[in-house]
Parts: C-alpha cells; sequence; structure tokens
C-alpha cells in the first residue's frame, strides 16, 4: 500500500505516523485492496485546543473511502479516523464479497410470471425455485424480449429480501 501522511500548520511527529502505519498496516494485512492511503493532520492555528482534523482517505477497488474526524488534539482525532475506517473496510469488504461473480456459465431458468406494467417478474430455477428480477437487471433493457416462457440466464445477488436475479440475459 502506498502511504501519504502530510501535516497542514504542522509537522507530523514520528509518533502519529507510527500509529497511522500500525492501523492503516492492520487493515491492509491478507489483503492487498487497498491502493493508496493518504493522512491528512490539520492544526487550526486559531484554535489552542478543541478543533484538530484529520483526514483518512483510502482508495480501493472501483471505490474511495474517506473519513474525517475532529478531537481534542490530533491524538484523539488520529484514533477516531483510524477505529471509523476500520468499519469502513470492513463494510466495503463485506459488500464487495456479497456482489462477487463467480465464474462458470450462468444458471438457466425460464421467466414464470411478468407483469410488463409494474417492471418486475420471476424466474423459476432449474430447481423449482423462483427467483425475483427487476427490469432494470435485463441486459439492454430489453423489456421486449420478456415473456412468458421465455429462457434466460441470470446472476444471483443477495438483496434486502433474499436472494434474487440480476443481470438477466433473454436467450433466444
Amino acid at each position: 500500500m502506498d502511504l501519504t501522511i502530510e501535516g497542514r500548520n504542522t509537522p507530523v511527529l514520528p509518533e502519529w505516523r507510527a500509529l497511522v502505519e500500525e492501523k492503516l498496516g492492520n487493515l491492509g494485512r491478507g489483503h492487498d485492496d487497498i491502493v493508496h492511503a493518504r493522512v491528512t493532520v490539520t492544526k487550526h492555528p486559531r484554535h489552542q485546543r478543541g478543533h484538530d482534523d484529520v483526514t483518512v482517505v483510502l482508495s480501493v477497488p472501483g471505490d474511495i473511502l474517506t473519513v474525517q474526524r475532529s478531537g481534542d488534539d490530533v491524538d484523539d482525532a488520529l484514533f477516531q479516523a483510524c477505529e471509523v475506517m476500520e468499519r469502513e473496510v470492513k463494510s466495503y469488504r463485506d459488500q464487495r464479497y456479497r456482489t462477487a461473480k463467480t465464474p462458470g456459465p450462468r444458471p438457466r431458468g425460464v421467466v414464470a410470471t411478468w407483469f410488463p406494467d409494474r417492471g418486475y417478474g420471476f424466474i423459476r430455477t432449474q430447481g423449482d425455485r423462483e427467483l425475483y428480477f427487476h427490469q432494470r437487471s435485463v441486459a439492454n433493457h430489453d423489456r421486449g424480449a420478456i415473456a412468458l416462457g421465455a429462457v434466460v440466464e441470470f446472476e444471483v445477488e443477495e438483496g434486502e429480501k433474499g436472494p434474487q436475479a440480476s443481470r438477466v440475459i433473454v436467450r433466444r
């Protein structure tokens, strides 16, 4: 991981650098998804105490995670920002794991129910399970190709109410 630590209105103290390297090093352990990290420590010259800011920006594949925290002193703000960033990275990895696509052929099914006026329907899989799909998940938004009994390929993702079909491709 490429790490940049900068100070605004203050030099970066060795203990701050050590805390950042330790916390962000722990985040990267076992994973290689953090491409770049930038930590900015800002001490406001007009405030003696209670308004020190820390901003942590991580570049990860497909996203940029940003956390900004203020504290009574830089140590407090740094600790808070690193703790929150740990939760953000965990959430990012959980989301990425849930949406990971498995290689290989897509499962096939048949359109069992289709409500064109409402824009959704259900696909009956080869195991006689029905999966919800929305017209936005149809490749090329080809609503005209959707009909009862149409053979489709699809990918499954975890939705709010359970598994649902995403990226539905109508086979002709």
